[in-house]
């Protein structure tokens, strides 16, 4: 497995959602080191060991007027699969490392999934931390 913390909920004794939490060294690691997609770096690429501790956030809707546009048509089949596997039309990415700034409208990350899902929000705490960005999808 590449993530330390794993929950699957079973439905009728069937798996229903997986939840991946918390990316072991060993694969962040090879994230570092390899040329990775622009969007999965810019979403796992720069970890730290800090622990996450909850705190009361606020959502915040992406303009997509303001952002942009990127493609990828590699990563188009990542979210392909993510939206064939989730249950509904929201899919919820927990984030590292990421601060609300001016500079995160340039991210690849916030560029392509801006323009690519029918709507996207970022979850900021107080502290101006990042910590999930919610994709409407089509």
């Amino acid at each position: 497995m590449q993530f330390d913390n794993t929950k699957i909920l079973l439905e009728n004794e069937v798996p229903s959602e997986i939840m991946l939490n918390k990316p072991n060294q060993e694969s962040l690691s090879l994230i570092r080191s390899s040329h990775i997609n622009p969007i999965i770096k810019n979403l796992y690429g720069t970890i730290s060991k800090s622990q996450y501790e909850w705190k009361p956030q606020k959502s915040y809707k992406i303009i997509p007027e303001f952002i942009e546009k990127y493609e990828d048509m590699e990563f188009d089949k990542v979210l392909a699969y993510l939206k064939n596997t989730s249950k509904g039309p929201i899919i919820s990415l927990s984030l590292y490392n990421w601060t609300l700034k001016d500079c995160l409208k340039d991210t690849f990350a916030i560029r392509y999934f801006t323009h690519k899902c029918k709507n996207a929000y970022i979850w900021v705490d107080d502290s101006n931390i990042v910590s999930t960005i919610q994709l409407e999808v089509h």
